[in-house]
């Protein structure tokens, strides 16, 4: 028997005579045609072919379906004519992908070559891939097995995939967003995030600070919104003596600007480094970096004071460095990586 056909359904806007409807049924869908691959030479019998009912599928592709063997002598008989490994050829080679047929492993005989001359091969159709075009196009087929002629294949080993494309390595640390932020230097500083001014500053600059961990989308604008935030905290530590006390209970607010960063001014660093920075800690600076650091800083900013006579009194100048050198350290990497 021959194999199931697929039916077309079509909806019209008007009624259709039978004859018309006669006329679409035969048709079919899409133009059909029937491609003769000429076989005489393999199996000694002439105008014997292997037959595809074949159409062009849509703009990429072919649909090769029902594959017959027929003999257009009707007086000829096929006899007994082994067929294996059926593959469909175009341009020169076969294809690489629908080679729906290369398992066939079966016999044409006068038992099975049925009474319209024709005994079918398959019952599964396959897609084989459009080159040139209907009108360039070149079909050929081949054979492990035809009659007495036969064909050794060796599957060709598969293309070894090509390498993996590479993958960014992860980062080795990510960074804090701009909550994170607040409530890191709240806590380092011991200033209450609620504090006016502080957040008052924060509700300003939080939409330049970090949002998200990647530390290479980090830009130096958020810096800008980290310095100014860090600052603010720091200037609120400062100016309130219990916070201050609290934070620096080795330093003597009331010395004045000559002595009161005695070098090494390690009441002033240490605190700031045990808050900030901590120590014995791997994925932190060295303590003795950060410590020479601010040691720097604090003579640097003691010096251009103690030359500004417009720059306040001395325990304005004295809290303006401490200030300095808490918000350096607040506003940096150590804070913000994590």
């Amino acid at each position: 028997m021959p194999p199931t056909r697929s039916a077309l359904l079509a909806v019209h806007n008007r009624v259709l005579s039978e004859a018309q409807i006669l006329q679409n049924f035969e048709v079919g869908v899409g133009e059909k045609y029937f491609l003769l691959f000429n076989v005489s030479a393999h199996t000694g019998i002439d105008d014997a072919y292997v037959v595809f009912e074949v159409s062009q599928f849509d703009s990429y592709s072919y649909l090769f379906d029902a594959p017959f063997f027929v003999i257009l002598d009707s007086a000829a008989s096929p006899g007994t004519i082994p067929l294996e490994g059926m593959r469909i050829g175009i341009n020169g080679r076969e294809a690489t992908v629908g080679q729906a047929y290369q398992n066939l492993d079966m016999q044409i005989t006068d038992t099975a070559y049925d009474f319209e001359g024709r005994q079918y091969l398959s019952e599964l159709g396959t897609i084989i891939p459009l080159e040139k075009g209907p009108d360039q196009d070149e079909f050929f087929l081949t054979f492990e097995q035809l009659g007495s002629a036969s064909n050794v294949v060796v599957e060709a080993a598969p293309t070894p995939p090509s390498p993996p494309p590479p993958v960014p390595r992860s980062e080795f640390a990510g960074i804090r967003d701009f909550a994170e932020i607040n409530a890191t230097m709240s806590r380092m500083t011991g200033v209450p995030h609620t504090d006016s001014q502080v957040a008052q500053t924060y509700d300003l600059v939080y939409q330049a600070m970090p949002v998200q961990p990647s530390i290479a989308g980090f830009i130096s604008s958020q810096q800008m919104g980290i310095t100014q935030l860090a600052i603010k905290y720091c200037s609120a530590l400062v100016d309130n003596t219990g916070w201050r006390a609290s934070f620096w209970p080795g330093f003597n607010w009331n010395a004045p600007l000559a002595t009161a960063f005695s070098p090494p001014p390690l009441n002033v660093s240490d605190p700031i480094i045990d808050r900030m920075i901590g120590r014995n800690i791997d994925t932190q600076p060295l303590v003795a970096d950060v410590e020479a650091e601010l040691h720097a800083l604090i003579a640097d900013l003691r010096s251009a004071l103690s030359a500004c006579g417009t720059c306040g009194t001395d325990a304005e100048k004295v809290e303006n460095i401490m200030k300095g050198a808490c918000a350096a350290t607040l506003g940096s990497a150590a804070m913000l990586v994590q």
